[in-house]
């Protein structure tokens, strides 16, 4: 019985550890880190593309998940 309750503690401990660690608030994105593509088919050939400049705004906090935001302004034209 006592080994159960340590690997039930460490596994608490673990999932503590784990989601304090991602309890980050998101509020920028890094263009030169990010991106933006796409995927379509032409005469049922498939093909993909992306972006070369965007500017994006993110409005994330794992607190409130429901309040979460993103706002994506695209050059079309950098196809």
């Amino acid at each position: 019985m006592t080994s159960m309750y340590v690997k039930y503690l460490a596994l608490m401990g673990l999932f503590l550890v784990t989601s304090s660690a991602s309890a980050i608030e998101f509020t920028q994105v890094l263009n030169d880190k990010s991106s933006i593509s796409f995927g379509y088919k032409q005469m049922n050939v498939p093909l993909d593309g992306k972006f070369k400049k965007f500017v994006a705004q993110i409005d994330f906090d794992p607190a409130k998940p429901e309040a979460a935001q993103a706002k994506f302004d695209i050059t079309i034209a950098s196809i």
